[in-house]
């Protein structure tokens, strides 16, 4: 049997604010790639009730370059302006599977718009807001908007990260990443030992972000890049001293959930070894570099 309940809560209720900026949806209307489509033809005297099923990609720039990062799904009608109701789903990074539910007026050239959020779910659980919408510029068979999000929601607290190692020598100086979540690419470059190591890393706010360059040496330049569902699972090396005394990191290896990539250097050293449980991934890195060479290397857990 059906079960209704009320209860007066008096506590306070904890909010987490979000700001995403900078986020461009694509408005195509036909051509091979379409994201809007009608399903019902207006009414002959006033135009009225045309309706269209839109699916809607959502990319993070504006260029070739730019990366999907979500797909608004729902319907437009038409009542003398047009107005519309989508469900937005993150399709990576931080949000990747949280959804936003969206509805409003639709932009036009002339006139802004701004859209309410009216809920979420996942990382974006009770949210609500506002969308600023305006016309960003005319492309092949449609046209892109730029959406700018301010809300609220209750967002479950944010994953501990935690540090092992680092593995290696104690010289130059430290190196880290900023509240990771997710690795997308890794940079190396080696030649016997590891001259140079960065990163491209999605932090805990969603945001993307990239290290500088540990070390600075000379070498076989590898760039390592993880497709979509890819996270990283272990890591393994070497470390060796050289004739000055310093230790320095030799070699590097990567295993994640579809591939192994490396080893990179030589792998004559000590060896070391990181890996996670099933439910757990490879966030992050940190370590120590000095102007040629990468010192020591540790990860974080997420």
């Amino acid at each position: 049997m059906a079960s209704f309940q009320i209860t007066p809560f008096a506590g306070l209720l904890e909010n987490t604010e979000f700001n995403f900026h900078s986020l461009y949806l694509h408005n195509i209307s036909s051509g091979p790639n379409p994201t809007r489509g009608a399903i019902i033809n207006d009414n002959a005297v006033n135009g009225w009730g045309q309706t269209f099923v839109v699916d809607w990609t959502i990319y993070d720039g504006t260029g070739h370059g730019a990366k999907l990062v979500g797909r608004a799904q729902g319907q437009q009608i038409y009542a003398s302006k047009w107005s519309h109701s989508v469900t937005l789903e993150f399709m990576d990074g931080r949000f990747k599977g949280s959804t936003l539910q969206l509805m409003g007026l639709s932009a036009t050239f002339e006139q802004p718009s701004e859209w309410s959020i009216t809920g979420g779910t996942g990382d974006l659980a009770m949210a609500r807001g506002v969308v600023k919408v305006k016309f960003h510029e005319v492309v092949e068979d449609g046209d892109t908007w730029e959406l700018s999000f301010h809300g609220f929601c209750s967002m479950q607290s944010l994953p501990t990260l935690t540090k092992a190692g680092p593995w290696g020598g104690h010289g130059g100086s430290g190196t880290d990443s900023e509240q990771p979540w997710r690795i997308e690419s890794m940079a190396i470059v080696h030649e016997g030992t590891i001259a140079k190591f960065s990163c491209t890393y999605v932090d805990l706010s969603g945001k993307r972000r990239t290290t500088g360059s540990w070390g600075g040496g000379n070498g076989i330049p590898t760039k390592v890049q993880l497709g979509p569902r890819e996270i990283l699972k272990a890591v393994s090396g070497t470390h060796v001293s050289l004739n000055n005394g310093q230790t320095v990191i030799e070699s590097l290896k990567f295993v994640t959930n579809e591939g192994t990539y490396g080893p990179f250097g030589r792998t004559t050293g000590t060896p070391f070894n990181a890996d996670v449980s099933e439910d757990q991934s490879i966030a992050g890195f940190f370590g120590r570099a000095d102007d040629t060479q990468l010192i020591a290397f540790g990860i974080y857990t997420v």
